[in-house]
């Protein structure tokens, strides 16, 4: 696979390619200087997050290899996804060798390998769980579907249920979520049924299966789990309250639907493809229910894409290979009948058409890209030479984990944890228009835990309760905005109501996009800028019917001019940003420029009472301190 930047790697700085990838980075290089503890100080501040122990596998694998062989964690860090997400292969085969057919097993590993956003989410630098979960699920099924077709042997059959239940632990040790200790739970009882064992046994097998799985614990995780409540309610049955804010699943990737077409692009590339493998799955389920029975759950699942996010692909994957591979042995078979002399020749050409048909082109295209560019990366690195160790850093959670990572400085949010108030209270921060508000909420949310909130579902209440708030904060905080925050949405769960909703709308960014430079003049889609005498020309006369303004900074010489064109206009306005040869385009309501968010990122003011201007590279990083 082509790695962009390869230079990047040999000084160990920048290769990381997903949030999460620098949160088990972290722990890696914590358990090897021995610092990891139960307690995350870096996170979720000032609750402070209680993480996985013992550490996460994946961070812990990286250290014994590192150990073993010598190298450095940060080789692992790069290259241990895409070495095991070939693993489960292994199980995969053993578990599908009953049915004798080289095309099922065949199509399944192809497209389960080389489905686009398994590709994608096994990618180096991906130092992610994706990588195994495959392998987890296989092996599992396989000593599942051992244990439920030894109908009369029970020493065989509890001696099987025993490895699934291992290996479903080993898992728990990977992912650390019981939701899928129940899925396997799931698969066990539907193999029992289907294999027609008594009763009784089945009973018994499934109460070993679950002794093995801390029933205390798993019973406690189904009635308690906001993980499970959520997912449930909000997932499955499309209940809002018990969905993620908006703002947050609509920026992740990951947790979006995949519509039809889409789950073809990233399989098959080929809607006849797709069709051909469903059909042909479904055949397949049919004549062999008994044995592949065991594996409905984890189809469900993949299905589960299409409402609940585009990374169950990864399991729906392997299934439309399976259907894919058969189809192809059938039609082999009816060819065979016809012209049986060509019978091995016939036999390769099949197998070389479910490999080659089940390999998306795109995935040849497909560059992967450090996360952040250098210069991102050294403004994060800066924030531990720029900011005492015990500081707190209000920051928006979207980029938590690589400033713990590069800083090791304490986050108010990061990737890993949510929480709908301490998100208001941050977007409320920067949507304030009184420098004073700000800075109480800010005092507020960082010497207070969220379980101390006591706000009682009453969202006016609780901001009265902030206004009148005295307290200065106990730890030093450092406010860090950066270009990301430019084209977040905002808020709009039901926490909020629609005048609050539409408040905070007005006051923050909707889009920010970079200009393209040629030659002096930056192209802003319909404006043109030329950067040597901050000359704006209009390209596109619809421009002037609908904005009301537009406004030029050239934050290099602290200047900035106004263009008025349409005061009629719903009030949206456009802001040119010229800094260090590049320029930026931003759309927003004119509201925005009463907040702070924009007096700040923006404007970089260093005339405020409470905030005092500590650095400011915009749009990489500006930094002020809380007073």
């Amino acid at each position: 696979m082509k790695f962009k930047d390869r230079d990047n790697f040999s000084d160990y700085n920048n290769f990381l390619t997903t949030p999460d990838a620098f949160r088990y980075a972290r722990y890696a290089i914590e358990i090897q200087n021995g610092s990891y503890g139960r307690i995350d100080y870096l996170s979720d501040v000032p609750d402070y997050a209680i993480r996985q122990y013992p550490p996460p596998l994946l961070s812990q694998m990286a250290v014994w290899l590192s150990e073993i062989s010598g190298l450095k964690l940060e080789y692992f860090f790069l290259l241990l996804s895409p070495l095991l997400s070939t693993l489960f292969v292994i199980p995969l085969y053993f578990w599908l060798k009953p049915l004798k057919n080289d095309f099922v097993t065949l199509g399944t590993i192809t497209l389960g390998l080389f489905n686009f956003f398994y590709f994608v989410r096994t990618r180096m630098g991906y130092f992610d769980t994706d990588c195994m979960m495959l392998f987890f699920i296989f092996t599992a099924l396989l000593f599942i579907s051992k244990a439920v077709a030894q109908k009369d042997d029970w020493f065989h059959s509890y001696k099987y249920i025993l490895f699934a239940g291992l290996t479903v632990q080993v898992f728990r040790w990977w992912y650390d979520h019981l939701f899928f200790s129940l899925i396997f739970g799931f698969s066990l009882l539907i193999g029992l049924v289907a294999n027609r064992h008594y009763i009784k046994d089945i009973a018994l097998k499934l109460l070993f299966f679950f002794v093995l799985l801390n029933p205390v614990e798993m019973v406690f995780y189904f009635f308690t789990s906001p993980f499970l409540r959520d997912y449930i309610y909000g997932s499955i049955f499309n209940i809002q309250s018990f969905k993620m804010p908006v703002h947050i699943y609509s920026t992740v990737g990951e947790l979006l639907p995949v519509s039809f077409g889409m789950s073809i692009w990233v399989t098959t590339d080929n809607l006849i493809s797709f069709v051909y493998a469903g059909i042909f799955g479904l055949i397949l389920f049919y004549k062999h229910f008994r044995f592949l029975s065991i594996s409905l759950p984890f189809l469900a699942i993949g299905l589960l894409s299409y409402t609940s996010g585009n990374r169950y692909l990864i399991y729906l994957s392997p299934f439309l290979g399976m259907g894919f591979g058969y189809g192809i042995y059938l039609s082999i078979q009816f060819i065979n009948r016809i012209i049986s002399r060509y019978h091995i020749p016939v036999y390769a050409i099949g197998l070389l058409l479910t490999a080659s048909l089940l390999i998306p082109p795109q995935i040849t295209k497909f560059i992967t890209n450090p996360m952040y560019e250098e210069r991102t990366i050294n403004n994060y690195k800066m924030l531990s030479q720029l900011t005492p160790t015990d500081s707190y850093i209000w920051a928006w959670w979207g980029i938590g984990n690589p400033l713990q990572y590069y800083s090791q400085r304490t986050v108010f949010m990061d990737n890993s944890n949510f929480n709908a108030l301490k998100l208001y209270l941050f977007i409320n921060s920067m949507a304030s228009e009184a420098e004073n508000l700000a800075y109480k909420i800010i005092s507020f949310a960082t010497n207070t835990r969220a379980s101390q909130y006591n706000w009682g579902g009453d969202l006016e209440l609780f901001n009265k309760k902030i206004a009148h708030y005295k307290n200065s904060p106990s730890k030093p905080v450092y406010v860090m905005l950066y270009e990301g925050m430019l084209s977040k949405g905002i808020l709009k769960d039901n926490t909020l109501s629609k005048d609050e909703a539409e408040r905070l709308m007005k006051r923050l960014p909707d889009k920010n996009i970079r200009c393209i430079l040629k030659e002096s003049v930056a192209d802003c889609s319909g404006l043109s800028l030329n950067t040597l005498n901050n000359r704006l020309d209009i390209t596109d006369e619809k421009i002037r019917q609908d904005i009301k303004k537009v406004v030029v900074i050239d934050k290099n010489l602290s200047s900035q001019k106004v263009y008025p064109l349409n005061p009629n206009s719903e009030e949206c306005i456009y802001l040119i940003i010229a800094k260090d040869g590049k320029v930026y385009k931003n759309t927003a309501h004119d509201d925005f420029e009463k907040s702070m968010f924009y007096k700040m990122m923006i404007l970089s003011e260093d005339n405020f009472r409470h905030f005092e201007l500590v650095h400011e590279d915009y749009p990489y990083m500006v930094l002020y301190r809380v007073r």
